[in-house]
C-alpha cells in the first residue's frame, strides 16, 4: 500500500505540473507495482482535488496464456517436469492446440509405434518422449507433424539457452518460437 506521505508527494507533484506548467491531469499517468494499490492510491488522490481515471489489468501470470507459456518454458528447462496431467493440459491449450480427441488419437499413433520398437508405455507418456527427446519416429503420419514440429521448435529453442539465461531472455525466446513475438 501507499503510505499518506508518499500520496502526499504524489499530489504535490501532480498539482504543480497541473498548475504552473499547464499539463491537463488527463495526460498525467502514475505507475504502481501492484494493481491492487490502485483504487486506494486513486480514492486517496481524490481527496487532494485530482480527478483519477483507474485503468488496470490483472497481474500477467493470472492469463490463462502467460501460464501455458510458463508451462512449455518449464517443460523445456526442467526434464521430468511433465507429467501426464501437465503435458495433457500444455496440449489442449492456447499454444498446443490439440483438442482431447486429436491428443488420444497422436498417443495411439505414437503408442503403436513405439510398441513396434519395443518400448511399452501409454500413449501420453509416447507423447512426453517426444517433448524429451527433439524429435518423433519417422514412421508418425503426416497430420500429426505440423503440432508437434512447432512444439518441439519451442522447446528446442528454450533448451538451447545457457542456464543463466534471464527471464527476459527465456521468455521473450518462448515468444518468438511460438511465432507470437
Amino acid at each position: 500500500t501507499t503510505s499518506s506521505s508518499e500520496v502526499a508527494d504524489i499530489a504535490s507533484v501532480l498539482l504543480e505540473r497541473h498548475r504552473h506548467a499547464g499539463v491537463d491531469f488527463s495526460d498525467m499517468a502514475i505507475a504502481t507495482r501492484r494493481a491492487s494499490d490502485i483504487p486506494q492510491l486513486a480514492s486517496r488522490l481524490q481527496q487532494f482535488g485530482i480527478p483519477t481515471h483507474q485503468e488496470y489489468r490483472p497481474a500477467l501470470g493470472s492469463h490463462a496464456a502467460s501460464r501455458e507459456l510458463v508451462g512449455w518454458i518449464v517443460a523445456a528447462r526442467q526434464p521430468g517436469w511433465l507429467t501426464p496431467e501437465r503435458a495433457t493440459a500444455l496440449f489442449e491449450g492456447l499454444y498446443g492446440q490439440c483438442d482431447a480427441r486429436r491428443l488420444r488419437r497422436l498417443g495411439s499413433v505414437l503408442r503403436i509405434i513405439d510398441d513396434a520398437q519395443g518400448h511399452s508405455r501409454r500413449g501420453i507418456d509416447s507423447i512426453i518422449a517426444v517433448c524429451e527427446s527433439g524429435h518423433y519416429p519417422p514412421e508418425l503420419p503426416q497430420s500429426f507433424q505440423p503440432p508437434l514440429d512447432r512444439i518441439i521448435r519451442v522447446l528446442s529453442a528454450v533448451r538451447g539457452l545457457p542456464e543463466d539465461a534471464s527471464a527476459t531472455l527465456v521468455t521473450s525466446t518462448a515468444w518468438q518460437a511460438w511465432g507470437v513475438e
